[in-house]
């Protein structure tokens, strides 16, 4: 007698070329959760896929790095802070005068 070879079928769902096996985890406001869940279930896509979609896809916008002030934001702000005061001195100074040219005109 000759030796057959018998295969089994694989009956299950196949193995993907590209296996999600790392995780992430991160916390969130319960606030934050129903957001994303929301999200999710508007874009008819699981947590998970809509969060990586999320990262991946769209574009992030960097935050501002804190620059350092220069001599001439100095001056400027200088400038600025002394304007300020000068109004405060004139309307201080004037204050009657201002209120009443202010409520006659109405």
């Amino acid at each position: 007698m000759t030796e057959i070879e018998i295969k089994k079928e694989y009956k299950g769902r196949p193995k993907s070329e590209n296996p999600k096996n790392d995780f992430i985890r991160y916390r969130v406001t319960k606030a934050d959760l129903i957001k994303i869940e929301e999200k999710a279930k508007i874009a008819g896509m699981k947590v998970g896929e809509f969060c990586r979609e999320s990262a991946l896809k769209k574009k992030v916008v960097a935050k501002q790095k804190t620059t350092k002030i220069t001599g001439e934001m100095l001056v400027e702000l200088k400038r600025q802070g002394q304007n300020l005061n000068a109004i405060t001195l004139h309307y201080h100074r004037n204050r009657d005068h201002i209120e009443n040219a202010f409520n006659s005109s109405y």
